[in-house]
């Protein structure tokens, strides 16, 4: 039976929503331009400027299967809320790393983008699977409509403010700046109600969704 979701419920979780997603994308999209800058200075290399934007649509097009089969499997916000812990840990671990070594390794830098990218797969993934979740049928185009203006506007600001942090902090401070974000994130994730129902197991839920 579908769970019975009130208009003012619903209109609060689209404010949710709208401020988890723009707060999650603009902080990451800066931070991989921070990123992309810092391998920049370090390798003087082009291709390492983009090495994010090289291993995250590989991870997603890898793990498509089997993250759609978990998430179809499990609670969604149980899956978020693990994935924004597993980003945190993953960030944290990376600003150890830079701390603790007094050398540059490209190798830390790959693992923490595909264990950033995984985490974060599974996490736009049960997203665009709980819209149902979330609000009622009343409520679920004005929701996506959200959610893509909560993604383009911080696709607009990350390059200009991603630029303009980078000249302003190191690097490691830029880390912590990007854990904070994941903590606020994860913070009004956990306020939201996902209204979730029994679900039967299914073998053919695959779900594209990029935030």
């Amino acid at each position: 039976m579908a769970p019975t979701i009130s208009d003012k419920d619903s209109k609060l979780q689209i404010l949710k929503d709208f401020l988890s997603n723009l707060i999650s994308t603009l902080s990451s999209s800066m931070f991989a331009y921070g990123l992309g800058f810092m391998l920049l200075d370090t390798t003087h290399s082009a291709i390492s400027f983009g090495l994010n934007m090289l291993i995250t649509p590989l991870v997603s097009i890898l793990f498509v299967i089997p993250v759609g089969n978990l998430v179809d499997r499990y609670s969604h916000k149980k899956i978020i809320v693990s994935s924004l812990l597993v980003r945190v840990l993953a960030a944290l671990g990376l600003y150890s790393f830079l701390r603790l070594s007094n050398f540059y390794h490209l190798a830390a830098i790959v693992i923490f983008l595909f264990i950033n990218a995984l985490a974060l797969n599974f996490s736009t993934t049960s997203y665009s699977a709980a819209v149902h979740e979330l609000v009622n049928l009343n409520y679920l185009q004005k929701l996506s409509s959200f959610t893509q203006v909560a993604s383009a506007s911080a696709s607009i600001a990350a390059p200009m403010l991603g630029v303009l942090l980078y000249s302003l902090v190191d690097f490691n401070t830029f880390i912590l700046l990007e854990v904070g974000t994941y903590l606020l994130t994860l913070a009004i994730v956990l306020s939201m109600r996902f209204h979730s129902t029994k679900r039967e197991p299914s073998t053919s839920t695959l779900t594209f969704h990029s935030q």
